[in-house]
């Protein structure tokens, strides 16, 4: 893809993320809408100001179930009891890991196949993949924010067949990038007894400041963690979220702008007309995230927080003693460690874990 092409693909990215924080009013007036065999969804508080989601068949959503014994085996959202009970791969016994991507993103990009892989290599267990792309892809960044109630209701589907078929829900664990870490967000209100949420640096437009019943938050499973990467304001080009998501929430270099990335509006453009990828260019703090909480399931750095009260500055000035009350960032956060806000710095490549 051209330079030229890159660049307006971000121009077009950016006027969305602009309707969604409410810029530009959207004129669609319609009130409800309802779709065989998942519901109805309306526009009442707290998505009062939104879309409606598009039909299912728009979005393209499908579920791929990754194991040990199985490289890949995919499932139609319309086929998910039939599929998962007519076949021996999936094992409820077995911790189950879902994962969801965010807006302009796929299940089969090469961050999704890492973090599999490092997964299966961890341990023996289910790890589905929610892939979305056909919706994602979508130029809209409103639309898709209102697709996410829908994509939420059908993987809850698909979790209450786990549990149908023998699965313990506090052996669920959904990892949520972006967008989909709010989506992972709709998808446990329906589930109780969810074990974890992972948010990967949450979408911060359209979310930020919203009711907890619009987003991500620590009430949505047992255990919620969070990692901000890009907790900037939009006007700065920021991504994510920036307020307090989870039981704890790590704010890495401070949750903004990460050591190696592209920081300021000239640094972008010279790496984008350096050659460098679209999301590399203007999304490289927000997709650090994915980065750190793979890197962190097999490494034997621990990735060691430190806290920070919420009424200071998050920064290494304020926050960076690590003495006995540290705890540890990514898959080995833990839900019997004090909640709380806190303070990691990391290298500016892999490893990027220092102690």
């Amino acid at each position: 893809m051209s330079v030229v092409k890159l660049a307006v693909k971000a121009v077009l990215l950016l006027v969305c993320v602009y309707i969604s924080e409410g810029w530009l009013v959207s004129t669609n007036s319609k009130k409800k809408v309802c779709y065989r065999t998942w519901g109805c969804f309306y526009r009442n508080r707290p998505f009062h100001n939104s879309l409606l989601p598009r039909a299912p068949s728009r979005l393209g959503i499908k579920f791929k179930l990754y194991t040990k014994n199985q490289p890949v085996f995919t499932i139609s959202i319309n086929e998910t009891r039939t599929a998962l009970r007519s076949n021996n791969i999936y094992n409820p016994s077995r911790p189950t890991k879902v994962i969801i991507h965010g807006f302009q993103d796929s299940g089969q990009n090469s961050w999704v196949s890492q973090m599999v892989r490092s997964l299966l290599e961890k341990e023996s267990m289910n790890v589905f993949v929610v892939d979305w792309k056909k919706g994602a892809k979508f130029f809209d960044y409103f639309q898709a924010c209102s697709d996410a109630r829908l994509i939420g209701r059908i993987v809850a589907k698909l979790l209450e067949t786990l549990i149908d078929i023998g699965a313990s829900p506090a052996s669920l664990h959904l990892i949520g990038h972006s967008l989909g870490a709010h989506i992972a967000g709709y998808v446990a209100e329906q589930i109780p007894g969810v074990g974890r949420i992972t948010g990967l640096d949450p979408a911060g437009p359209s979310f930020e400041g919203r009711p907890t019943s619009a987003r991500l938050d620590s009430t949505d499973a047992i255990f919620v963690d969070v990692i901000h990467t890009d907790a900037e304001p939009l006007a700065r080009l920021g991504l994510g979220i920036k307020m307090a998501s989870g039981h704890v929430d790590f704010y890495v270099n401070g949750g903004v702008n990460q050591p190696g990335c592209p920081n300021d509006l000239s640094q972008l453009i010279q790496h984008l007309f350096s050659g460098h990828s679209l999301i590399y260019t203007f999304a490289c703090s927000h997709m650090r995230a994915i980065y750190l909480f793979t890197e962190s399931i097999n490494s034997r750095c621990q990735f060691k927080a430190s806290p920070c009260p919420q009424n200071v500055s998050i920064s290494s000035t304020t926050c960076n003693s690590c003495h006995s009350d540290c705890v540890r960032m990514g898959y080995y956060a833990d839900i019997k460690r004090p909640s709380g806000t806190y303070y990691i710095a990391t290298n500016e490549n892999e490893p990027y874990c220092m102690f």
